[in-house]
């Protein structure tokens, strides 16, 4: 069983294509992969995506979260009732609103400490940008891999609400996005096959010249952006995410939970229990963990997601992103 305290490899299946092989009621979670398994064929991944979102059009849709263009499968992902159509009536009740205090009491106990030490247990410090660094160049070929595909997997797109000057930062930052991707892909050297950075000159180059997305706290979907009035100026920014990042955003790997209430945040920890898997533990008040994007439920909308709390973050969500544009309040391109 997979600890929190444990950093596995990168999934050869992410956590949304693996649940693609239950049944609608779930009745037996899919077969754990061995770290050692062969990757599954493109033909198979194919296969898999295709049950999984004829699952989720049949999810429920609470939040209403549109947008013009976007896939609507995909953009329920922003929903509670989305994560919640994929349990069992036995699981939805065991992490409904009224038993969530012992669901997470039961959680906690089940995935174990984060850290150990002499001095006892203590919540998981996260990962610094060199481990981002060194777990990114696998993430970024997954992605490539995913793209590639005959059938372009669905894209994601996030939004958040913001002030100008956040914005106008971000726009300034894409100018430097390629060069930072084809940085992790090289593990940490500037230029392929050259000498790869560590410590604190690793720290030291990305956090120079812009080269880490100047992005806030949380993004969420479009309804929730529009909810933020951020500044003299606001205006709300559309993230859109590579090709089939969505399988990878909401695994275990990549996301941690802030583990309390129900909703997303139970849903999510429930899928990922059946083979074992355990989120990291993200803070209750901004579900903020360094080297995770960090999952809390919320009062507007069902939940965000903590992308902005730290530069460890920040680097990871940035390999998620094709684009970023600014939209109006019905998701229609904006200036």
């Amino acid at each position: 069983m997979s600890t929190i305290g444990s950093c596995p490899p990168i999934l050869a299946t992410p956590l949304s294509l693996a649940e693609s092989s239950s049944t609608t009621t779930h009745a037996a979670a899919a077969a754990p992969m061995s770290a050692s398994a062969a990757p599954p064929s493109h033909a198979n991944i194919h296969a898999g995506r295709g049950t999984f979102q004829h699952m989720l059009s049949a999810a429920a849709n609470p939040g209403g979260e549109t947008n013009a263009g976007a896939n609507a499968g995909i953009q329920s992902k922003w929903t509670k009732g989305h994560w919640a159509a994929l349990l069992t009536q036995k699981e939805r009740t065991a992490s409904s609103e009224a038993n969530k205090r012992k669901f997470w009491n039961a959680y906690e106990t089940a995935a174990g400490p984060a850290v150990t030490t002499s001095r006892g247990s203590r919540p998981s410090p996260g990962k610094d940008l060199a481990t981002v660094v060194s777990d990114g160049r696998a993430l970024l070929n997954r992605l490539d891999e995913l793209a590639a595909m005959p059938d372009t997997p669905p894209q994601l797109k996030a939004f958040r609400g913001m002030g100008r000057a956040e914005a106008n930062s971000i726009m300034a930052w894409t100018e430097q996005k390629d060069e930072i991707e084809a940085f992790v892909k090289n593990g940490g050297a500037i230029v392929e096959g050259g000498p790869e950075l560590d410590g604190a000159p690793l720290s030291r180059h990305l956090k120079s010249g812009n080269r880490i997305i100047p992005i806030g706290a949380h993004i969420g979907g479009l309804e929730q952006a529009k909810t933020y009035d951020k500044g003299d100026d606001p205006v709300i920014m559309e993230f859109k995410l590579k090709p089939g990042a969505d399988e990878l955003l909401f695994n275990h790997q990549y996301m941690a939970l802030a583990r309390e209430g129900s909703g997303a945040t139970s849903s999510l920890a429930t899928i990922a229990k059946r083979d074992g898997n355990y989120y990291q533990k993200a803070t209750a008040n901004e579900g903020n963990l360094p080297g995770y994007i960090g999952m809390k439920n919320e009062a507007r909308g069902d939940f965000s997601l903590s992308v902005g709390g730290n530069e460890p973050t920040k680097l990871l969500f940035q390999l998620f992103i094709e684009s970023v544009s600014l939209v109006d309040n019905e998701g229609r391109p904006a200036t």
